[in-house]
């Protein structure tokens, strides 16, 4: 089984490249439906996605910074108001748009499982460090786990996760580019 296939936690790096990203016109589904979105989120904030994120867009920040300080410094300034609870909100309407609410449901039910959190963080450090290898994944897991993992992987949510990946990236960039456009121009009315 090769594990990168299933490493969906690419969702995080979409919020990363939060301007000069391909807009594709995707149609938008109403998103007013909260007890999807609420369940969304209960699955996202279990596997630590708003940590996560946050995360990642400070250590792009930090590293931008480095070779951009100026532009690393406005876009400090324009995010200050961006925390883990509102990128959860975000991400999670973009999941409900994307899935059924018994997939969704499924899938915030096996979140609940420390072994699938473990998964998400391992498979988001691994990512993150550019870690390519199966081996090293797996030696993160004992016999039980990774038969856990497995029935996850063969769950319905899980499957209908895996087919809607692709579009939900495209949404979670094009709102990450939104919000950015929207956080600046807010930062630039401030300072007139």
């Amino acid at each position: 089984m090769n594990y990168r296939n299933y490493t969906f936690i690419i969702l995080i790096l979409g919020f990363l490249s939060l301007s000069g990203c391909q807009t594709l016109q995707v149609e938008p589904k109403p998103d007013n439906d909260i007890p999807k979105i609420t369940i969304a989120k209960r699955f996202l904030a279990n596997i630590g996605a708003g940590k996560l994120v946050l995360e990642g867009f400070t250590r792009a920040i930090e590293s931008g910074a480095k070779q951009k300080s100026g532009l690393a410094e406005l876009v400090k300034r324009t995010f200050t108001d961006i925390d883990e609870e509102f990128l959860l909100d975000m991400t999670a309407k973009v999941y409900s748009k994307h899935l059924k609410i018994e997939d969704i449901k499924e899938l915030a039910d096996y979140s609940e499982n420390p072994t699938i959190q473990k998964f998400f963080k391992i498979t988001y450090t691994n990512r993150s460090n550019a870690e390519k290898s199966d081996d090293s994944f797996m030696k993160h897991f004992n016999a039980d786990e990774l038969t856990e993992l497995l029935l996850f992987s063969e769950s319905k949510g899980f499957q209908s996760l895996s087919k809607a990946l692709r579009a939900i990236n495209v949404d979670l960039m094009i709102e990450g580019k939104n919000l950015g456009e929207e956080k600046l121009r807010e930062y630039l009315q401030k300072q007139k």
